[in-house]
């Protein structure tokens, strides 16, 4: 997994299967959701940001370029 900088931005492109998917972040030291997002609280009241992953294939794969992993570093 490769983290893409753009700014204060940071994306990772990943391909999973469908399903739905709970994450956090770790942010100096600390896990934290993001509350613009959807999430849920579990019964011990610790939140996860969810993702609900469908299966999806484009007609026209021209239109995901954009998307692509870069190539990796020669060092």
């Amino acid at each position: 997994m490769s983290w893409q900088r753009s700014g204060k931005d940071h994306s990772v492109l990943l391909v999973l299967p469908s399903g739905i998917y709970h994450y956090k972040f770790i942010v100096d030291g600390e896990w934290r959701y993001t509350p613009d997002l959807p999430f849920i609280a579990d019964e011990m009241g610790r939140i996860c940001n969810l993702l609900d992953v469908h299966d999806y294939v484009p007609e026209n794969l021209d239109s995901v370029a954009e998307f692509e992993a870069p190539a990796s570093p020669t060092s």
